[in-house]
């Protein structure tokens, strides 16, 4: 009976070992490996860089969208790339600066940016981030926070816009980054128009909770990467459309609903709610309800 015993304590102590042994080796990679587990510059079936796509998702001018490139360098000398397509009238409509979603390259935004620029008559930033399409670098949070600064910068150094009606716009990740950019101190010329967050998350600690649910005990030892727009987005001041769709299959909505109950400091905010949209293509359920939703808050943020 003695020896029984023995053995089970001996073999629970063993398992225990190993257990600790590959807990530490779980920890280890998800530290040393996070960026390239959360970023998703390249996704099955398509290459990094837009050039290399099928003729009509390399570059605007194939499905008929006048535009022009835009080379920026940050300031750790990152060159980023990506385009701007204007209106007729560039200086009497607004500017929206789309920053994209996480995975793939900009040419699978190339229809979207052209229904935008059409639907919401407005001018259309897409810069692509660090480590994506033809931007240089590695993406990592830090990365894309300086991305964002110099997109910022770029767009409001421009003579050939209305620099008084500048608007983000970001879905999934992109709503985190713009979250993040509406809550820097600017220039005091530099002011917002307003601020449009499409399906993203309240931050990545509670994302982890959705996706990794059986890890999140180890968040606290090896996460890097927070993106925390529910503790930023009380500071922002500018007017917000939230932009949610019910069917998210990534993100849960109550995560929009949260950040919509967080912008406590806006000056006005409204909640377009799309029934039976997904994560990525809601847009394309009813162009004409989304689109007139984003050109309704435009005009409210004129008139207010």
């Amino acid at each position: 009976m003695a020896s029984d015993i023995s053995g089970l304590t001996y073999f629970t102590f063993k398992f225990g070992l190993f257990l600790v042994a590959f807990l530490v080796v779980v920890a280890f990679l998800l530290y040393k490996f996070q960026n390239k587990i959360l970023y998703i510059p390249v996704i099955q079936g398509l290459p990094k860089s837009q050039d290399q796509n099928q003729l009509g998702m390399q570059n605007p001018s194939q499905i008929g969208l006048d535009y022009e490139d835009i080379n920026i360098l940050t300031d750790d000398n990152v060159k980023l790339h990506g385009w701007i397509a204007k209106r007729p009238n560039p200086k009497n409509v607004p500017t929206v600066i789309y920053f994209h979603e996480n995975a793939g390259n900009i040419g699978t935004r190339i229809v979207y940016m052209k229904e935008y620029n059409n639907q919401a008559n407005c001018n259309v930033v897409l810069i692509a981030y660090r480590g994506y399409s033809n931007s240089e670098g590695e993406p990592t949070e830090d990365g894309l926070m300086i991305d964002a600064q110099a997109i910022l910068m770029h767009v409001f150094s421009r003579t050939d816009i209305d620099t008084k009606k500048i608007y983000l716009h970001g879905r999934s990740l992109g709503g985190a980054v713009a979250i993040y950019s509406a809550s820097l101190k600017l220039p005091v010329n530099f002011t917002l128009a307003g601020i449009i967050v499409e399906n993203t998350f309240t931050s990545i600690s509670d994302m982890v909770d959705v996706i990794f649910s059986k890890l999140k005990f180890l968040k606290g030892l090896v996460l890097r990467n927070y993106w925390p727009s529910i503790e930023r987005i009380p500071k922002i001041k500018q007017p917000m459309l939230f932009i949610k769709s019910e069917l998210d299959e990534l993100v849960p909505p109550a995560h929009m609903q949260r950040l919509y109950q967080a912008a406590t400091s806006v000056r006005f905010k409204k909640l377009h709610i799309i029934p039976d949209g997904d994560h990525n293509n809601s847009w394309t359920r009813d162009q004409n309800a989304y689109f007139n939703a984003i050109q309704n808050f435009f005009q409210g943020c004129d008139a207010y």
